[in-house]
């Protein structure tokens, strides 16, 4: 039983035919999903690539969803939905 829901690995679905350009965002630890989920708020383009892991405890299987490339976030945008990415206060660095 997953302990939370698998969420959108990109949005929105077309994302890999826009024309904007790609930036990358270096987040705070285990902040990626977060930085998602306001991303995904404003409507600004995002990919992040998730990956399910099981572990047994205590007899129960359970099952969550970590981010394929840990503290990496990729998004697409020109400077507004860069300055509305590094509004969040979830960034370190933009690459």
């Amino acid at each position: 039983m997953p302990v939370l829901k698998h969420e959108a690995d990109t949005y929105p679905p077309g994302l890999f035919e826009l024309e904007m350009p790609w930036l990358v965002a270096h987040v705070r630890s285990r902040q990626e999903k977060s930085l998602a989920r306001y991303l995904h708020s404003f409507g600004v383009p995002f990919y992040l690539p998730q990956m399910e892991k099981r572990i047994r405890r205590a007899g129960r299987t359970v099952v969550s969803f970590l981010p394929l490339f840990g503290g990496y976030l990729f998004f697409r945008g020109a400077a507004e939905e860069r300055l509305r990415t590094q509004r969040s206060d979830l960034i370190v660095k933009l690459l």
